[in-house]
């Protein structure tokens, strides 16, 4: 979280929110690494063609080991 601080403390005009995985702010969006950024992907999908697709792409992902 001292990174999400210093972030804050840098652009005070800038709402930082250390707990997200994945932001969106009108027509921007960011996440905070890979696996944030599926998550980031998936909710860009649900946002476009519902979340019926965004699921089944979810199941996709599932990495077995």
């Amino acid at each position: 979280m001292v990174v999400a601080r210093l972030l804050a403390e840098r652009f005070p005009r800038v709402l930082v929110e250390p707990d997200r995985i994945y932001e969106r702010d009108w027509s921007r969006w960011a996440s905070a690494g890979v696996t944030a950024g599926i998550d980031l992907v998936l909710a860009l999908v649900e946002d476009d063609h519902g979340t019926e697709v965004a699921q089944l792409i979810a199941r996709w992902f599932v990495v077995f080991t």
